[in-house]
């Protein structure tokens, strides 16, 4: 038995099927993806190995539809005259994922296999960077009766089925409609590549080692620290009160948000100027509060976020800054901030794709994109929590954004 690897930069693929195809008294191939460019490298093999009256028996899937059927009815086409050609497709399934890239050939006593990376189209066999064993054996050795037990256990799969003009037929329908459906989300994704949503590194570092080297800027954040679990346990005390008129909810909203000369235990303006608002529709807001709070540390951050903006969207004032406000300090490890401050101080940095959309009006994929980031800058930065990357946005707003006219 000898084996050696084969690769697409010294020998390939489809080289050496070329050669050695030709000349086989059997052929066997199974194969995850079948294209035009690959089968055009082996046609002429192949249509050589048939007029001898050669098996010749294919097996491909159809998993995401990247087989094409132009192929697939070219191949049906070239094993037609032959009673010795056979070809069966592998229907894409949930429950299993027809995966192989195996070629093996027989000639009399002698066989080989080849078994490794390369699906049978013009990437696979002469392009890509693939990586193949291929193993010279004989029809008696364990080897050979292994390959041949797999392919008969294939042929026998519940997905496994004759590729007939009518499956062939029925398969491209279903390709066209995924191909065309793929295209536009391609388009889609490549635009919103191309936006820049990319941090610069060099930036975001240079930024945090003045907020590092700030002492004021460290006090505050311990004092942050502290400010948001008291704002826990006043809003745990907001939720469970049975009575709560506006004079009573201004009250408490007042310790949160800020009272005319006293500082809140947040820290955002626009909350402070919109409490009135807030506080007329008061009974809203704690309906929010209820259900968020009962829904922290279960639902992934959109749909928490969709929870609280289905509330706050019906009370003027009250918008993502609040809702986020609320899930940041009952879950600091979880749920980031959002206002103007941070994605403003973002776009700085390098991250653009959130400039033009309204800040007051994010859709909830689109605050988990935000939510990602943050959780991103907290681990890559060392920071302890998202309130802490909220803290570090807010002091490249005020020492770099305002600046700036921002």
């Amino acid at each position: 038995m000898k084996l050696k690897c084969v690769v697409n930069s010294r020998h390939d693929h489809g080289t050496l099927l070329k050669s050695q195809l030709a000349e086989a008294g059997q052929i066997v191939i199974c194969v995850a993806f079948l294209k035009s460019t690959g089968l055009k490298l082996v046609r002429g093999a192949l249509e050589s190995a048939l007029k001898r009256g050669a098996p010749v028996k294919l097996i491909i899937g159809l998993d995401f539809y990247l087989t094409e059927p132009a192929a697939l009815h070219e191949l049906s086409r070239i094993l037609a005259p032959s009673k010795a050609g056979k070809l069966l497709l592998v229907e894409g399934a949930s429950d299993l994922t027809y995966h192989p890239k195996l070629y093996a050939w027989r000639s009399g006593n002698d066989a080989s296999v080849v078994i490794g990376s390369a699906n049978l189209t013009g990437g696979g066999l002469s392009k890509n960077v693939e990586l193949s064993v291929w193993v010279d054996t004989d029809n008696r050795s364990d080897l050979w009766r292994d390959v041949c037990a797999f392919v008969s256990n294939l042929e026998k799969m519940k997905h496994t089925i004759p590729a007939t003009p009518a499956a062939i037929s029925s398969y491209e329908r279903k390709y066209e409609i995924y191909r065309r459906r793929m295209r536009k989300a391609e388009r889609e994704a490549v635009r919103e590549i191309n936006t820049g949503q990319v941090l610069d590194p060099k930036i975001v570092k240079a930024y945090l080692a003045q907020y590092r080297a700030d002492d004021d800027e460290q006090r505050d954040w311990r004092e942050r620290v502290r400010r948001y679990k008291d704002a826990k346990v006043l809003l745990d005390e907001m939720a469970q009160a049975r009575r709560m008129n506006k004079a009573r909810f201004l009250a408490f909203y007042e310790r949160l948000v800020g009272a005319k000369g006293s500082r809140g235990l947040w820290h955002s303006g626009s909350l402070f100027r919109a409490k009135n608002l807030i506080a007329n529709r008061h009974k809203t807001f704690l309906k929010l509060l209820r259900e968020v709070r009962d829904r922290i540390g279960t639902d992934a951050a959109n749909d928490l976020f969709a929870v609280g903006m289905k509330y706050a969207k019906s009370v003027k004032g009250l918008g993502v800054n609040a809702v986020t406000e609320i899930m940041n300090t009952y879950a600091p490890d979880r749920y980031a901030v959002l206002n103007a401050n941070p994605v403003s101080s973002l776009e700085l940095m390098g991250f653009v794709g959130y400039a033009s959309l309204n800040k007051n009006a994010f859709p909830p994929h689109q605050y988990r994109e935000f939510n990602d980031l943050s959780r991103d800058l907290a681990r890559d930065y060392k920071l302890q929590n998202l309130s802490h990357v909220d803290h570090f946005l807010n002091f490249v707003y005020w020492t770099h954004v305002k600046k700036r006219g921002g």
